[in-house]
């Protein structure tokens, strides 16, 4: 076993290896052996994640908990529904995409940036798995008032 002190440098040794450097992860393997891509993200960052993927996941998850009736039986039926295109139309999905991208460019823009600062300040204080419904939540929230509102009318 290495001394702790020696693991960051071995670690970049390793790194330096041309034939290391060019092995393919164990998930890299599954997913393209089966002919999709794999195309890894910033780790820790959920509101870069892809096409707004986590404010999409993190819209059904409330939505969910806002209809669940909590009745085993239903639950296939409560996710499916929380998932549909009813609660996730196309419309939404690009702006969570576009909310996503908003995100990218602030991370690009000047360090001095009020929104490049909040970003810091927030990934400072988060210290556990982030989601986009923990980032966002009032985005997601209007998201949902703008879609129970709608529906009442």
């Amino acid at each position: 076993m290495a001394a702790p002190g020696k693991l960051p440098e071995q670690r970049e040794r390793l790194r330096a290896c041309p034939d290391f450097e060019n092995e393919r992860t164990a998930l890299q393997t599954l997913v393209e052996d089966r002919g999709h891509l794999l195309v890894m993200g910033v780790k820790g960052h959920c509101e870069f994640a892809g096409l707004g993927i986590e404010y999409t996941w993190g819209y059904s998850k409330r939505v969910f908990r806002l209809e669940n009736d909590c009745e085993p039986a239903h639950l296939r039926e409560n996710v499916e529904t929380s998932l549909s295109k009813m609660n996730l139309p196309l419309s939404r999905i690009r702006r969570f995409a576009r909310r996503a991208r908003t995100y990218r460019r602030a991370y690009k823009t000047d360090e001095h940036s009020s929104s490049y600062e909040l970003i810091q300040k927030f990934v400072k204080e988060s210290k556990t798995h982030r989601s986009a419904l923990d980032l966002d939540y009032g985005f997601i929230e209007s998201e949902i008032a703008a879609t129970f509102n709608s529906n009442e009318e």
